[in-house]
C-alpha cells in the first residue's frame, strides 16, 4: 500500500504536535488511523467506510493557537514542497 508522498514527510515536520494513537494528553496529536489505531481492520472494510490511507487525524490541544497554526502550515508547506520537487 502506498501512500502520497507528502503524507510520509507531514507529521515529521510539525513540531509542537505528537505523532500518538492515544489521546490521553492535552498537547496536541498528529495520527494516522489507517496505520495506527485502525490498523487492524483489513483494507477493504476501512475502504468501505470511507477511511482513506491517507487520512491525518489531528486533535488539538492547549497549545496557543497561533503556534499550532504556524506549526502546521510549516508542516503542511513541508510536505507540499516535497511532492512538488519530485
Amino acid at each position: 500500500m502506498l501512500l502520497p508522498d507528502c503524507i510520509d514527510t507531514f507529521p515529521v515536520h510539525a513540531t509542537l504536535t505528537l505523532a500518538s494513537t492515544a489521546a490521553q494528553s492535552a498537547r496536541s496529536l498528529i495520527s494516522m488511523p489507517c496505520f495506527m489505531s485502525h490498523a487492524s481492520i483489513p483494507a477493504e472494510v476501512r475502504a468501505a467506510r470511507g477511511l482513506p490511507n491517507d487520512l491525518i487525524r489531528i486533535s488539538t490541544g492547549i497549545e496557543n493557537a497561533d503556534d499550532l497554526i504556524e506549526d502546521l502550515a510549516y508542516a503542511f508547506g513541508k510536505a507540499q514542497a516535497y511532492v512538488d520537487g519530485k
